[in-house]
């Protein structure tokens, strides 16, 4: 039998439903904040390093813009450091009621690898596998109404 250590959040906002969590290889922690309509990340002390999303919808022509996210439930990061200039490069991807959406590590929405008709719709789920350019994302579907997904992770685009 193990012990269990816990972990005092230092943030100007209050959790709302945290759904879904992710740990990056820097020990980065993110928070699906389902209430909130926002990812908070945190140091690996406990501390508020940023918080991105607003209650909204993403569509593909919005590239660049901030992130909108509703009800988000399950997060994952996607990283590469394997780049020519020794930099890493990190991709979120953020499962919420309109799809699965993919932002940068500054939480600047990139594209939508599933999206969607209607926010009613909670079909997919994410998983992924490994780090940089050998790692694998999946996306499950389990609506009937959902889309079939086919999504290739490409860290260094």
């Amino acid at each position: 039998s193990g012990t269990v250590d816990t972990m005092k959040i230092s943030s100007r906002a209050k959790l709302n439903s945290p759904e879904g969590i992710a740990v990056d290889s820097e020990g980065d922690i993110y928070i699906a904040d389902w209430g909130n309509h926002r990812v908070l990340v945190l140091d690996s002390n406990g501390r508020e390093k940023m918080s991105f999303g607003n209650r909204g919808r993403n569509q593909n022509e919005n590239a660049g813009d901030s992130a909108r996210l509703l009800f988000p439930k399950r997060i994952v990061i996607e990283e590469d450091s394997d780049l020519p200039d020794n930099r890493r490069q990190k991709h979120i991807l953020v499962c919420d009621r309109l799809g699965v959406h993919k932002f940068d590590e500054r939480g600047r929405y990139l594209d939508s690898p599933a999206l969607f008709e209607s926010s009613t719709e909670e079909g997919y789920e994410i998983t992924i596998d490994g780090y940089g350019p050998g790692s694998r994302l999946t996306i499950h579907s389990f609506s009937p109404a959902a889309k079939p997904v086919r999504y290739t992770s490409k860290v260094s685009e």
